[in-house]
């Protein structure tokens, strides 16, 4: 893929960003490719990894940036992953575990299958190893638990030691996932795929496989006291699940929805989503007109609950809800279609969308973060941009 570079581009870069505070940010523009996933903030970095179908010499990678500088730090290429890597990164803190010891590690996982670790400080390879590939490989969310991380494949779930990426385990359902994480539970691991089946896999490898129904979980489950909950994508929209059952039929192409104390959010082309959890069971409190397709993320200002939708419009922004609400929008100059979190740490937002554009705002630590926003957007502008790139 290639940017076509424009007067008009050029012209957009160079508007300053109205915001509520004159703290100081930047912004990062990639050469190709989308910004699917959320970036991470992690201590004085900001890691971020690109998407796309790849063609001629252009490939995804994986970047680092000084935080309060933009500096880029390192990059990592993968040559052999062609398709959109969806697969969130994993920053792992360093420890030691039965099967070894180990640094910090960002985890990275590729459509070709391929699982590296890569060394947070200069994206040097630790180790890598292979998984499933059957078309595509790893696309889902993986999950840290103890000494190993735990990946969801293909076509099933693997372990990998974090000492030296050899696998522990490798569990085969023959059902091809997408998009679909792994989540812990009390007693293992729990995951979805693409022909509407839950996997529930224990401490001691023992598989329990569930069929919802027609459909597709793209997501990982998210554990409640009252049992899995599950928001399936379907040909008519999507379907809520909670402990095997219907709980509510929503819009299509759900988001990957979140929890937090006793509520659960999620999202769709059409609505934004507020459950209850009680004591007795998980309702739909709410239900915002919205349209939001990919990963939701939480920030916690003075005690108070954000949670941050990408709009994946032409329009673009961030719709910031409280618990049952759409309180603002928060906008920037490069606006446009968008399916990455924001990444958040104190004092910091770094946000990502499909035009490929990453933009950091720092504020004071002891102020909460705002996101930079603008009083007139450049829609159009940005929404040509978004053309002439895919």
């Amino acid at each position: 893929m290639m940017r076509i570079a424009t007067i008009l581009a050029l012209t957009l870069f160079m508007l300053p960003l109205v915001q509520a505070n004159s703290e100081p940010s930047w912004s990062h523009e990639f050469e190709s490719g989308y910004i699917s996933t959320q970036p991470l903030v992690v201590d004085d970095s900001v890691y971020v990894r690109t998407s796309g179908f790849w063609t001629g010499e252009d490939r995804p990678i994986v970047a680092a940036f000084e935080l309060q500088t933009g500096n880029e730090m390192w990059r990592y290429t993968s040559q052999t992953s062609l398709q959109h890597d969806m697969a969130p990164m994993l920053f792992v803190e360093g420890g030691s575990g039965t099967c070894g010891a180990w640094n910090d590690l960002l985890l990275v996982g590729w459509t070709d299958g391929k699982l590296t670790a890569l060394s947070p400080t200069d994206g040097s390879l630790v180790w890598q190893n292979q998984t499933e590939v059957d078309i595509i490989g790893i696309t889902g969310k993986m999950a840290h638990d103890g000494d190993q991380v735990i990946v969801p494949t293909r076509t099933g779930l693997s372990s990998f030691c974090l000492a030296d990426g050899s696998q522990l385990f490798d569990i085969d359902t023959g059902n091809i996932g997408w998009r679909n994480g792994v989540a812990m539970t009390e007693h293992g691991y729990a995951y979805g795929d693409e022909n509407g089946y839950l996997h529930e896999v224990d401490h001691n490898g023992n598989v329990t496989n569930t069929y919802l129904g027609e459909g597709k979980i793209r997501h990982a489950p998210l554990e409640t006291r009252h049992g899995l909950f599950v928001h399936m994508q379907t040909t008519q929209g999507s379907t809520i699940y909670l402990n095997g059952a219907v709980l509510a039929n929503m819009g299509g192409s759900p988001a990957m929805p979140l929890s937090h104390n006793e509520r659960i959010y999620a999202a769709t082309s059409d609505e934004w989503i507020s459950l209850l959890c009680d004591e007795q069971s998980c309702t739909v409190d709410s239900v915002v007109p919205f349209r939001s397709n990919g990963e939701l993320s939480i920030r916690v200002v003075e005690s108070e609950i954000e949670i941050w939708a990408p709009s994946n419009t032409p329009d673009g922004g961030w719709g910031v809800f409280n618990q049952t609400s759409l309180v603002r929008m928060e906008t920037t100059t490069f606006d446009t279609y968008g399916t990455a979190a924001p990444g958040f740490a104190q004092g910091v937002i770094a946000l990502g969308n499909d035009a490929g554009i990453l933009l950091v705002d720092l504020q004071p630590a002891n102020v909460p973060s705002q996101a930079p926003s603008q009083e007139t957007k450049e829609t159009d502008v940005v929404g040509l941009l978004h053309l002439v790139a895919v």
